[in-house]
């Protein structure tokens, strides 16, 4: 500890309360920060289990291959590319990750015991796998882990000028008139205004192109590299910055000075240096150490706990393991044939109606936004902004150059709530207050009937669709979109597909026999013996009363069962114990717990919703190759609005949808899945118009660019709340009902699935992993395209400039110049 103490660890701090390091200066204080190796090996090792049980695109590599795929015949002008491969929108060599397998081999290297081992090592290298998956909606850690929020509390990447400030760049285009199509001439200039004319002796796009977009090191989540240009851009002018923790392997990296060419306002040109440097902080990860020593000592003892949720399961296997009694089983137990189970060791979102008592109970309106802060000639807000609440965007009509109106139909998002930073008003937050999704819904659709309306009495057929930095969001609302586009179509040609990957523990549940459960449920008699046994047998009640215990306690533990639901079991069982004293009253009491068991849930599939379809869909699964390997899948399934268009209507018959390449998850869905119908049976005109990206011509744009990002389906961003949880209330309210009819059979196999399931959780999980379920397929694209997470759609036309704060859910985050000039360069395309 001492010599790191007095080393450039510990340099002098900056004015930004960090010491400056250089790469090589940084490497042995980043291997100083360690962890145990058995956390690190376990952590791993589940996230490749968790991954290949659950993520649908867990093995994307260049796999299937994009010469196994066709579109359809109505896409053969669009020129459409298969991430991975060639036309993906990125090299395709950059492109590949087999998520699982490289986890595994990982996980190989690491020691299972109490050594310590590198935090930035192997924290650096799952996420440099993450990071070439380019998927938003993925992420391993979800709220930061232990080892990535030290890493980044004590260390810090940032591009330094030779002055020692962060490098700042603002991006705009070449002075003169937007063309639609036109060449992208980006101009980049520092924070002191000076034009950068070459960084490594390269143009400064194609730099920061291969040092950072097509490097794995940095968190871009998209898979164009146009697109995350765009996300970089935005990010620049407020420095080049990531915390460590959030990094791949920093290998890639110019360790010494990277040449800087400037030039002035007057047109002088001067030479300087940027380099990249590792900050640390270790006094604000430790404000009590005097010495970087005595911070990587006071952070050690939060790398050897495990996460919260990791924690949980923990405390609920040590309860199992400590009052879990052998079941006794029922008289004459019968043992019907059952499918052989493995032997799994456990392992480690509008308003109410006026007059309606809601409204009159309804806050005052917050004061709305007004003056300078708001677009002019507003036709309707989706949700009138205020002070204190966002918007999901507008509808308004302008006029083109030519004189012709067309419409505008500003989306922010699909989702509103102050849960995610973009507070509704009241009675609209989507996760919060009951039915504001019916409320929403009910909401756009007046709004865009009134629209649609008003544009027919005014003979307006164009429309341009803002879908700029929208990230998704609620999937109906995305389903309502399609069909305000294309609401003459049938309803079943506006549908999409999806399937979800059959995890390991699905197998082993179907293989439970849970024929003797159905019997007691059924058979009176053996209902009879059973209470009459508890009644004669203490042996038998005590092992269901313990196990009972002993289950409810786990359910405590990781919050499966609510509140009421816990507190009326323990009830039931308390009483039940009492009356089983007696033979005369043992009856009452168990009938009354057993009916409470049942009453928590059926036996249907808790891996699945409750909807049929998807429960039927698991029992016919098909094989699919991902990254080589054949996996099981449901049967496709489909996904579509809520319901008819009915009276819907659109008169534009020209629509351009206007993009960064950031819009994604929902806003794909919906976007994409009216391009997509809309190119297939060309009702209308409806085209892409993406702007930025790298820059160049538009044969450029349509090699690099895609107006969308991150398909997916059925986002799961907690699953724990959202997969794991749900599963884990099944098998456990099942182990319940099993202990309690005494059928022992049937308890190991339910056990055998709970163990692999917790068995998926890493041990630095404070919260599982973020990631996407489903596969989502066009059926437009044809029967042999593949899921559109493979899909590179190239945007259709090129706006050739970066358009700043023109996206968020905030009018009050908008530069209404700049959206107005957007607007007008997108109409370009009506003309052509």
């Amino acid at each position: 500890g001492a010599p790191l103490g007095a080393s450039a660890c510990a340099a002098p701090e900056s004015e930004y309360g960090h010491a400056f390091l250089t790469l090589s200066q940084a490497k042995p204080c980043m291997e100083a920060l360690t962890g145990p190796a058995f956390a690190a090996k376990t952590t791993v090792h589940a996230l490749a289990r968790y991954f290949a049980n659950f993520y649908a695109f867990a093995r994307i590599a260049a796999d299937p291959p994009a010469a196994k795929y066709t579109f359809g015949p109505e896409f053969a002008s669009a020129d459409l590319g298969v991430f991975g491969g060639d036309g993906g929108g990125a090299p395709a060599e950059l492109s590949k990750v087999d998520l699982v397998n490289d986890l595994e081999r990982l996980a190989e290297g690491i020691p299972m015991d109490n050594t310590s081992v590198p935090l930035a090592t192997w924290v650096a290298r799952v996420n440099g796998l993450f990071m070439t998956l380019r998927d938003a909606h993925v992420s391993w850690q979800n709220l930061p882990t232990q080892p990535a929020e030290v890493l980044s509390e004590m260390f810090k990447l940032a591009l330094v000028s030779k002055d020692g400030e962060i490098v700042r760049l603002d991006v705009s285009a070449a002075p003169g008139d937007i063309l639609l199509d036109g060449e992208g001439v980006p101009v980049v200039a520092d924070g002191a205004g000076g034009v950068v004319q070459s960084i490594g002796g390269s143009a400064p796009f194609a730099w920061l192109q291969a040092a950072i977009l097509e490097s794995p090191a940095f968190p871009l989540p998209y898979k164009s590299v146009g697109a995350r240009m765009n996300a970089l851009v935005a990010k620049m002018h407020t420095g080049i910055m990531w915390g460590l923790g959030d990094l791949g392997a920093l290998d890639s990296l110019e360790g010494g000075p990277i040449a800087v060419e400037l030039k002035d306002a007057s047109g002088s040109v001067s030479q300087t240096t940027w380099q990249w440097h590792i900050l640390s902080s270790y006094k604000r990860a430790a404000p009590q150490c005097a010495t970087f020593a005595c911070a990587v000592d006071a952070l050690e003892p939060s790398l050897r706990a495990p996460g919260e949720y990791a924690g949980q399961i923990k405390d609920a296997l040590d309860i199992l393991r400590a009052d879990w009694q052998d079941v006794v089983p029922a008289p004459a137990e019968m043992a019907p044939a059952r499918a052989k189970v493995a032997e799994e060791p456990p392992g480690e979102a509008g308003g109410p109606p006026a007059g309606s008592k809601a409204a009159k109970a309804m806050p005052a309106a917050p004061e709305p936004l007004s003056g300078d802060s708001v677009p002019k000639d507003v036709f309707a807000w989706l949700l009138e902004p205020t002070k204190s609440t966002d918007t999901y965007g507008f509808l308004a009509f302008r006029k083109g150059d030519d004189g012709v109106e067309y419409g505008v139909f500003k989306y922010t998002t699909f989702l509103l709530s102050a849960a995610y930073g973009v507070p509704a008003p009241a009675g609209y937050d989507l996760l919060t207050d009951s039915g504001s999704d019916v409320r929403t819904l009910d909401m756009m659709r007046a709004k865009w009937s009134a629209f649609a309306a008003e544009a027919q009495r005014r003979g307006v057929t164009r429309l341009i669709v803002d879908g700029v930095g929208n990230g998704g969001g609620l999937t109906s609302l995305a389903w309502q979109f399609v069909q305000f586009m294309l609401p003459d179509l049938p309803f079943v040609d506006t549908c999409g597909m999806v399937s979800r990957p059959i995890p390991k523990a699905y197998k082993l549940w179907e293989a439970v026999n849970l024929v003797p459960v159905y019997e007691f449920m059924t058979l009176e008699g053996l209902q009879q013996a059973r209470f009459a046994q508890f009644g004669k047998d203490p042996a038998a009640l005590q092992s269901v009363v313990s196990n009972t215990q002993a289950l409810l306690g786990v359910a405590h533990s990781l919050n499966l069962l609510d509140k009421s639901e816990e507190t009326g079991l323990i009830k039931q069982l308390e009483e039940a114990h009492e009356d089983a004293k007696s033979p005369d009253t043992a009856w009452t009491g168990f009938v009354k717990f057993f009916n409470a068991l049942h009453g928590l849930g059926n036996t249907e599939n808790p891996f699945s919703n409750p909807s049929t379809v998807m429960i039927e869909a698991y029992r016919h699964p098909s094989l699919e190759i991902r990254g080589g390997d054949n996996r099981s899948f449901t049967t496709k399934m489909m996904d579509c609005p809520a319901g008819s268009p009915g009276n819907l209507t659109n008169p534009f018959d020209d629509i351009v949808i206007v993009s960064d390449g950031l819009c994604g998850s929902s806003c794909y869905l919906a976007t994409g899945t009216t391009w997509a119908v809309a190119k297939k049976f060309g009702k209308r005109k409806v085209r892409f118009a993406t702007f930025g990206g790298v820059g160049g011509s538009i044969a450029d744009a349509k090699k690099t660019l895609s107006a969308t990002s991150f398909p997916g389906g059925n986002v799961m961003r907690n699953g724990a709340e959202a997969v794991v949880k749900p599963v884990l209330r099944g098998l456990l309210v099942q182990t319940l009902v099993a202990n309690f009819i005494g059928s022992n059979a049937t308890v190991h196999g339910l056990t055998a699935a709970f163990a692999e399931m917790v068995s998926l959780v890493p041990y630095y999980s404070n919260s599982l992993p973020g990631f996407t379920q489903s596969q989502v397929y066009q059926p437009s694209f044809g029967p042999h395209a593949p899921p559109a997470e493979y899909v590179f759609v190239p945007t259709d036309l090129y706006i050739p400039y970066w358009f700043k704060s023109v996206s968020g859910t905030s009018p009050r985050e908008w530069d209404l110049s700049q959206l107005e000039m957007m607007y007008a360069s997108a109409a370009q395309a009506f003309s052509k």
